[in-house]
């Protein structure tokens, strides 16, 4: 799910998001380096923009979505919407190293831990829309899934990966959405903004910015990347509401572009948000940008989800060469093979193998992993801002393990 958290210097924060229905195709895969040229920055001022999309930055009317509004359908421009495409990566800091037994498979390890990076791809629309795609298998909800915002509203649509379903999600419900994989209104905040000395990031002047909430605090730099347009606030709304941030702060009213961000949650826990590729100037299908999507039908409940997890379960059976035969006969509540893994805690958690995330288990619920082969492995628990993390422990399998009240004696 990522690496620990780089170190910033001057500020309180210290942190460290291919299956698409893509119009486009990318111009870098997510690790390459970026550069100033990919932003596509020159020669465009940001008013001759607004002239050429005939748009004015003030003169869009912005309304907050509504839980069971159903949108009529998206007037984008019937030409092609232009834009600009980023590979983001989102970073936990704090993940436990592995238990390192001899029968650890590196190779199986590295490419678990490869298919649950939290990566992103954020396709954003100088005429006002962003789309982000979820990609790889780390994330609450399945590969592919999208949120999707326009600039004439505050909030979200959350597109299923087969485009057949979306849910609105009001301005309040993001951060439950990543939490806890549920919609639940929460509370946002005016926050206090504290403008930071100016840095540069892959050869871009940017603009940094604290801004703070009761809730968590979160550092944003931002450029001028003209491509981007009016979509560039709707990528900045949406960083900002995970820190609790009403989404109108005036950091957001802009054409500056995050390109990278540290979020710091109360009472503990960090993310960190990576541009790590940006694509040149293209045209994107209309249809891969409207709110809501064409052709999808209308939700006011559930979510997309895999039964039994994201994560394919050869991935674990690969964690290890062998069975190790195990020095004490296992407890009577362990399965026959693999781990049982229990939350009773009030609200999701990650379920950490070897410092990997390998599955998302609601709370009241259980999940077995017979594929794990027994054996000594590194088992940890965590939210998704790492405001809860269970200090990982060495167990070996076959074994049942528990998160939140009450665990049994065996645990």
């Amino acid at each position: 799910m990522g690496c620990k958290g780089d170190d910033v210097t001057g500020t309180r924060s210290k942190l460290s998001t291919a299956a698409t229905r893509a119009s486009r195709v990318p111009s870098k895969v997510v690790g390459d380096p970026i550069t100033a040229e990919d932003a596509d920055v020159s020669g465009v001022s940001d008013n001759h923009l607004l002239r050429r999309l005939g748009l004015d930055a003030g003169s869009i009317p912005v309304e907050p979505l509504r839980d069971r509004e159903r949108l009529e359908v998206d007037t984008l421009a019937a030409r092609e919407p232009s834009g600009v495409s980023l590979d983001v990566e989102l970073r936990q800091s704090d993940l436990p190293a592995p238990a390192g037994p001899p029968e650890t498979a590196a190779e199986g390890l590295e490419d678990l831990r490869n298919k649950t990076r939290l990566r992103m791809r954020i396709d954003v629309a100088a005429a006002g829309r962003m789309r982000i795609t979820f990609l790889g298998q780390g994330f609450p909800w399945p590969e592919g899934t999208e949120l999707r915002a326009r600039a004439d509203r505050f909030g979200h649509v959350l597109v299923w990966p087969d485009g057949k379903n979306y849910r609105n999600v009001v301005p309040g419900a993001l951060r439950g959405l990543f939490a806890d994989r549920r919609l639940d209104i929460g509370p946002l905040f005016s926050p206090k903004l504290s403008s930071l000395p100016p840095a540069q990031f892959a050869g871009l002047s940017t603009s940094r910015t604290l801004l703070s909430t009761p809730i968590a605090e979160i550092q944003i730099d931002q450029a001028t990347v003209p491509s981007a347009g009016l979509g560039a606030a709707l990528l900045c709304r949406t960083l900002i509401e995970l820190a609790g941030a009403e989404p109108d702060s005036k950091i957001c009213n802009g054409e500056l572009l995050p390109l990278h961000a540290q979020l710091t949650n109360a009472p503990g826990g960090k993310l960190g948000f990576f541009v790590t590729a940006i694509g040149k100037k293209q045209e994107y299908l209309q249809s891969a940008l409207v709110v809501p999507p064409e052709h999808a039908s209308f939700q006011t409940s559930g979510l997309p989800l895999v039964q039994g997890g994201t994560v394919t379960r050869s991935l674990l059976s690969a964690l290890r060469h062998r069975s190790a035969v195990p020095g004490n006969p296992p407890s009577l509540q362990a399965p026959a093979t693999g781990l049982l893994a229990v939350n009773r805690a009030l609200s999701l958690r990650a379920l950490l193998i070897d410092g990997v995330s390998v599955a998302w288990v609601a709370p009241g619920t259980e999940l077995l992993l017979p594929e794990l082969r027994n054996g000594l492995y590194s088992v940890a628990w965590r939210d998704f801002f790492g405001s809860s993390i269970e200090p990982p422990r060495n167990v070996t399998l076959p074994a049942r393990v528990t998160v939140g009240a009450a665990p049994d004696a065996a645990n």
